[in-house]
C-alpha cells in the first residue's frame, strides 16, 4: 500500500482561479479600533474596581 504524493500541481484550484497552497491577501474584517486591554482600563478608569462579570458587562 502507497500513499500519493500531493503536490501543488495536484491539488484542486479554487473557485477564484489560485491552488490551494497559494498565498493571497487577507481581505477580512478590519482590527477593532481598540484592544481588549484598553476596553478593561476604560471600564476601570469610570467605574472604579469591577469584577470580570462587571467588565464584561461593560464591554458588550
Amino acid at each position: 500500500f502507497q500513499v500519493p504524493r500531493i503536490t501543488e500541481k495536484s491539488l484542486p484550484l479554487k473557485e477564484d482561479g489560485r491552488g490551494v497552497g497559494q498565498s493571497y491577501r487577507y481581505s477580512g474584517p478590519k482590527k477593532p479600533p481598540f484592544t481588549y486591554t484598553e476596553l478593561i482600563e476604560y471600564a476601570l478608569s469610570e467605574k472604579g474596581e469591577l469584577t470580570v462579570s462587571g467588565i464584561y458587562q461593560w464591554i458588550s
